[in-house]
């Protein structure tokens, strides 16, 4: 399966413009055949427009169109069409930059944020827990070593950044409540075995959640396990010795 390089100038004019059905329609047949095929242009008979369901008393109007329009230029004896530069086509297009910055900001800021607030929300329930049952002489002992797992989570975040990046990308955004299962997730099955389950589910039809999950948890390879499955099985094997 290959793939046409467009440049997004031209593909936001294709947005935005009022070009006429038409008139897309041939500029996406030359594009797939030039950009599409590693050339820059296209070489075409005037019946070869009928692949894209454009009459042969038609072609001929909106050729002429696109043309002066400054879209399109062709070399009539050769037989060859190419698409100009978007910046020289005379038509109206809208600012689509805000729109543009917004998706490719979206995934870093408000999975950071979020992340943020979920750190703080686990980090305080963790100190509130631990402090409970101990004497007032043992509390201030017990927070530095909390801080001290905090900054071994700072450590870790750059982990957790880049595979929720990498699933805003690749699949599809989380809530809030799906971000906090999320590092869960990473920290019970490893960054790698997260990737290959985003990999998968990125190549199918349905890029639900819950799909991801049972993807990840179908996995049969352990051999980079996350923290918490560590610990389960350091615990297992700590049991296993014990017993006489």
């Amino acid at each position: 399966m290959g793939f046409t390089k467009i440049d997004n100038r031209i593909l936001e004019r294709l947005i935005t413009s009022d070009l006429t059905k038409r008139q897309i329609k041939i500029i996406l047949l030359i594009l797939r055949l030039s950009a599409g095929c590693q050339k820059s242009y296209a070489l075409l008979e005037r019946k070869d427009f009928r692949i894209a369901g454009i009459d042969r008393k038609h072609i001929k109007r909106e050729i002429e169109k696109l043309c002066s329009l400054k879209i399109l230029n062709l070399d009539s004896e050769r037989k060859i069409y190419w698409i100009n530069d978007a910046r020289e086509w005379k038509v109206k297009g809208k600012d689509v930059t805000k729109i543009v910055k917004k998706n490719l900001n979206f995934s870093h800021f408000w999975g950071q944020d979020l992340h943020r607030e979920c750190e703080r929300e686990v980090t305080k329930n963790v100190m509130a827990e631990s402090l409970k049952a101990l004497p007032e002489k043992e509390k201030q002992t017990s927070k530095e070593n909390i801080k001290e797992k905090d900054k071994e989570k700072k450590i870790n975040n750059n982990i957790f950044f880049k595979a929720l990046r990498e699933y805003f990308r690749r699949i599809s955004p989380l809530s809030k409540e799906e971000i906090k299962i999320f590092l869960e997730l990473l920290r019970r099955y490893g960054e790698r075995a997260v990737k290959r389950a985003i990999s998968i589910v990125a190549k199918g039809n349905d890029r639900s959640f819950s799909y991801f999950q049972k993807v990840l948890a179908g996995l049969e390879d352990r051999r980079m396990p996350g923290l918490e499955r560590l610990k389960e099985i350091l615990e297992r094997y700590e049991l296993q010795e014990r017993i006489p």
